[in-house]
């Protein structure tokens, strides 16, 4: 029906609530809330609370809204990847990096998050970074460190 209320039971991604109270933009409560009305939703089980712009689909009992957050959690462990397909083996990895981009603040951007990243069975090295397209240059130096 596309109106979500209070005593719904929802489930987004791996997480799920039967709707306890939901809040508006405005901090008022309300009871009922249409589509695209942004609204802050109390019940969510475990602490667990889904992020922002999550697709929240509504079931009918609370034991369908666990089966179906279950299911989730084991689809995205399905989904983790493995280097065995690309080395032949779970042995560790080293990607040689020439990253590109459009702009500075992406290019930085970019640089700051791989620097955070922490894989487990990878290591990565930039051999380049800089702006603009990516050239045969750029292609035949990770070629020859890879």
């Amino acid at each position: 029906q596309g109106i979500l209320g209070i005593g719904d039971v929802i489930v987004a991604g791996s997480a799920w609530a039967r709707v306890r109270q939901m809040i508006n933009d405005r901090g008022e409560a309300v009871k009922r809330a249409g589509a695209s009305m942004p609204v802050r939703v109390s019940g969510w089980r475990g602490g667990l609370s889904p992020p922002a712009g999550e697709c929240i689909i509504e079931v009918e009992l609370e034991q369908e809204a666990r089966d179906v957050a279950a299911s989730y959690d084991a689809a995205a462990a399905a989904k983790s990847l493995s280097l065995k397909p690309i080395f032949g083996s779970d042995e560790k990895g080293h990607f040689p990096l020439v990253i590109k981009a459009d702009t500075q603040g992406s290019l930085e951007a970019i640089t700051k998050s791989l620097a955070t990243y922490d894989p487990v069975d990878v290591t990565m090295s930039v051999l380049s970074s800089g702006l603009g397209n990516v050239t045969d240059g750029d292609v035949d130096m990770a070629a020859a460190a890879g």
